[in-house]
């Protein structure tokens, strides 16, 4: 991270998230089971062999791969930027700049509702791109502290003076922890650190 910048938010998709391509993937197994008891003993071992590489490229096509984008997913907030991040064999990882951000968009179905999750969709600016932060815990404070970044950087960029001052920065990290967003311990660390710089 740059000088003056702080993680904010350190966010993990929730696991409601992977529901849907357990239940595919458990299909496909169920299918292929079926599918392999069906062969008759008579018909060469080939064509059992085939019925595998189908349901295993199914597998691996579908839901196998949102599984693993699941698992190694990482969203982080700082004062300054946003970072999706995911990946094993291959890495990605999306940034977008605060002051660069245009929208930022809610979204609930019901079923996230009752679970307290959602999507956030940020838009960067000038519309050449969509960062879809999907079934996030708490999604709706997440998108109030990036409403809350947002401002701030337009605040710094409109008055061109440095990032937001240690106090500025206190209260800020105060409204996170009334939100429930940091713990009290996280609060007074980020606090204790900030106070050592005035």
């Amino acid at each position: 991270m740059s000088d003056g910048e702080h993680q904010v938010l350190a966010l993990r998709p929730h696991w409601l998230g992977v529901v849907s391509p357990l239940v595919i993937t458990v299909l496909v197994l169920v299918g292929m089971a079926a599918a392999l008891l069906s062969i008759p003993e008579a018909w060469p071992s080939w064509v059992r062999w085939i019925v595998l590489g189908v349901f295993g490229l199914i597998l691996l096509l579908w839901p196998l791969r949102r599984i693993a984008a699941w698992v190694t997913s990482e969203y982080v907030i700082t004062n300054e930027r946003v970072m999706h991040r995911q990946g094993w064999l291959t890495k990605r990882s999306i940034e977008i700049p605060i002051f660069g951000v245009a929208d930022v968009v809610f979204s609930q179905n019901v079923i996230q509702r009752l679970a307290s999750v959602g999507d956030v969709v940020i838009e960067s600016a000038g519309g050449l791109g969509f960062t879809r932060l999907a079934y996030i815990p708490r999604a709706d404070d997440v998108h109030r502290t990036l409403y809350d970044l947002i401002d701030d950087a337009r605040i710094v960029t409109s008055n061109n003076h440095g990032p937001p001052g240690p106090i500025d920065q206190i209260e800020r990290l105060a409204r996170l922890r009334e939100r429930g967003l940091l713990t009290p311990d996280e609060f007074e660390t980020h606090k204790q650190r900030l106070l050592k710089q005035l």
